[in-house]
C-alpha cells in the first residue's frame, strides 16, 4: 500500500492544452472571441442551382425563292431572267454555251444555280450584289493529308514438315555341310512425308497509292470544256469552205489537230504531291475537285483508325534474392592454377567484405594479377 502511494505521488500531470480539433475529441469546440471587434465568421454560400445558358441563335432573313419552267431555252437567257427576278447584277462569260430544260418550284438561287450547272459547264460566285458566271475550267487548290510519310512492308512465314516412315526386316537362311547360316536387312522401306508452307506479305504505301487514285480519278473524269468544241466546229467550218483549195484544207486539218491537242494539254489535270509536309495540289475543275475531296476525306477517315490496347499491373513480386556487386572470381585463372582469387558475397542477408587469396604455390612473385608474369 505504501508502495503504491509512492508511485502515485511521483506521476507527473501534463498542464498543455490541447488544441482544437485534438484526435481525443475533448476540446472541439470553436474559439470564443477574443475582441468585441471580431467579427463571426461567414456561412458556406449555396450552390449555384441556375447554369449558364447559350443565347440563341441570330434570327436570319429567310432566302428568297423563285419558280422557273423552261424547255430547250438557252442558258444565257435563263441566267439573266433570274437575275432580273432576283434583282442582282450579272456577269456572263462568252464562252457560257448550251440549251437547258428545267423545272424548278419555290427553289432558292443558289438551288437553281446548282441544278443548271449539272447540265452546262458553268460555275458561279456572289459577292455582293455581283453574280459571276464562269466556264468550269480547271483551278489550283491545296489540300491537307495529316499523315506521316513512311512506307511499311510486312513478310511473315509460317511453315510445317511432317513425315512418316516404316522398315520392315527381312531374313535368309542357308544350310551348307553342316552349319546353318542367317542374314537379316533392311528388306522393304515405305514412307510418306507433308509439308505445309504460309507466306503472308502487306504493304503500306498510302502515299504513293494516294497520289495515283487521284491521278486515276481525274483521268477518269476528264473532259473538254465546251470552248474546245466550239473551236473544233469553227475549224471544220473553214475546212468545208476551203474546199477548192487542196492545199488550204490540208493546212486547216493540219492546224485544227494541233490547236486541239494544245488545248487538252494546256487544261489536263494534274498533281502535285509533297508528302514531306502533307501537301497535295491538284488542278481540276469544280466538279473533280468534288470528287477528290470526297475521295481524300474517305481514304484519311479510314486511315487514321487505330486501336486501343488497355493493360493493367495486376500485382508486383519482389523478393530480397538479388545480388549485386562485382564478381571478382573473373580475374583468377583457376584452370591453370596461376592468378589471383577474389571472392565477395553480396545478397540482402549477408555482406561478408571480399577477400584475397593467392597460391603461393604458384612460382613466382604477383605481378599484373599473375604470380607467373611468363604464363600464357
Amino acid at each position: 500500500m505504501a508502495l503504491m502511494v509512492g508511485v502515485s505521488a511521483c506521476s507527473h500531470q501534463s498542464r498543455v492544452k490541447p488544441s482544437n480539433g485534438h484526435i481525443d475529441g475533448k476540446n472541439t469546440s470553436a474559439p470564443a472571441l477574443t475582441s468585441k471587434s471580431a467579427t463571426p465568421p461567414s456561412a458556406i454560400p449555396k450552390p449555384v442551382t441556375n447554369s449558364p445558358y447559350l443565347p440563341p441563335p441570330v434570327p436570319k432573313a429567310k432566302e428568297p425563292v423563285y419558280s422557273i419552267v423552261v424547255y430547250d431555252t438557252p442558258v444565257k437567257e435563263v441566267l439573266f431572267a433570274i437575275a432580273r427576278d432576283s434583282k442582282l447584277n450579272v456577269d456572263i462569260h462568252p464562252a457560257i454555251q448550251g440549251r437547258v430544260t428545267l423545272n424548278a418550284v419555290d427553289q432558292t438561287l443558289p438551288a437553281i444555280l446548282e441544278r443548271l450547272s449539272k447540265q452546262v459547264d458553268l460555275t458561279y460566285t456572289v459577292k455582293g450584289n455581283v453574280l459571276t458566271i464562269m466556264p468550269d475550267q480547271p483551278v489550283l487548290r491545296s489540300y491537307k493529308v495529316d499523315y506521316v510519310n513512311i512506307n511499311r512492308d510486312t513478310i511473315g512465314f509460317i511453315g510445317s514438315a511432317a513425315e512418316i516412315a516404316g522398315i520392315g526386316q527381312g531374313a535368309t537362311t542357308g544350310s551348307a555341310g553342316g552349319s546353318t547360316q542367317s542374314s537379316g536387312g533392311a528388306a522393304n522401306r515405305s514412307g510418306n512425308s507433308s509439308r505445309t508452307a504460309i507466306t503472308s506479305e502487306s504493304k503500306n504505301h498510302l502515299w504513293e497509292s494516294l497520289i495515283q487514285n487521284i491521278k486515276d480519278l481525274l483521268a477518269e473524269t476528264d473532259k473538254e470544256v465546251i470552248v474546245t468544241r466550239y473551236g473544233s466546229l469553227n475549224a471544220q467550218e473553214s475546212v468545208s469552205a476551203d474546199k477548192a483549195n487542196e492545199k488550204s484544207a490540208t493546212d486547216a486539218k493540219g492546224l485544227k489537230k494541233e490547236q486541239e491537242a494544245e488545248y487538252k494539254t494546256l487544261l489536263a489535270a494534274n498533281v502535285i504531291a509533297n508528302a514531306e509536309t502533307g501537301v497535295i495540289n491538284v488542278r481540276a475543275t469544280s466538279k473533280q475537285h468534288e470528287k477528290v475531296r470526297e475521295f481524300i476525306d474517305r481514304v484519311m477517315g479510314s486511315a487514321k483508325k487505330q486501336v486501343l490496347i488497355e493493360a493493367t499491373i495486376v500485382e508486383v513480386v519482389l523478393n530480397d534474392t538479388f545480388q549485386t556487386g562485382i564478381d571478382w572470381s573473373r580475374l583468377g585463372r583457376s584452370g591453370t592454377g596461376s592468378g589471383f582469387t577474389f571472392s565477395q558475397e553480396l545478397n540482402a542477408t549477408r555482406f561478408a567484405p571480399g577477400t584475397l587469396t593467392s597460391r603461393a604455390t604458384s612460382p613466382g612473385g604477383l605481378v599484373a594479377g599473375y604470380f607467373n608474369p611468363l604464363s600464357p
